[in-house]
């Protein structure tokens, strides 16, 4: 029923996250896309002008995301640890709620291979390490955390830990929720630092 409400060149958008997801980049064919929104190939040029062009949006729409969680964590009440914590369970919760789009972070080496693709992901990586660091930084500049490391390697050990919990869940180490996994991470970082 909600298909319904979705237009195709959202549906075709999906898709290509899918597939990214399922198979990689070299999933990403007309043929593939075209197949999985039930649609002729042809179609798909009627909001594409070629694949290059939906690879692109496929890590537009990756990184979109990240924006409205951002600005939400700045303007949540509390700590700076309440808006780190935020910032992991937002991410959790996203990432249990769309598994497709959890794994794309695990193709991030070849999209940077693709000059589509590679402003993109570079930026998006960049920006999000860029404001997890500053969180953990002002938490130790208000002396919230230890200062046993920086703004810069606590964002680094726990985007790691994402990915290394995304790579989990795609070869069945772990079965369980996501943010299960991320907060008990979260725990175990606290425990060290506050």
């Amino acid at each position: 029923m909600t298909e319904d409400f979705i237009s195709t060149k959202d549906k075709i958008l999906l898709s290509a996250i899918d597939l990214l997801s399922d198979g990689g980049l070299s999933s990403l064919t007309t043929k593939n896309v075209a197949r999985r929104v039930n649609i002729d190939e042809s179609m798909l040029y009627k909001f594409y002008g070629d694949m290059n062009e939906l690879i692109r949006d496929t890590c537009i729409a990756y990184f979109r995301f990240d924006e409205g969680l951002f600005k939400t964590a700045l303007a949540r009440s509390g700590t700076r640890l309440d808006r780190i914590r935020y910032f992991f369970e937002a991410y959790a919760t996203y990432y249990d709620n769309y598994y497709a789009l959890s794994m794309v972070g695990l193709h991030f080496e070849e999209l940077l291979h693709n000059t589509e693709t590679r402003e993109c992901v570079t930026e998006g990586i960049y920006r999000r390490r860029e404001f997890l660091a500053g969180l953990f930084q002002e938490a130790i500049d208000t002396h919230e955390i230890r200062d046993i490391l920086d703004g810069y390697q606590l964002a680094d050990l726990s985007l790691g830990y994402f990915s290394r919990a995304c790579l989990n869940r795609r070869i069945g180490m772990k079965n369980g929720s996501f943010k299960a996994e991320i907060t008990k991470m979260e725990d175990a970082l606290f425990h060290l630092i506050v």
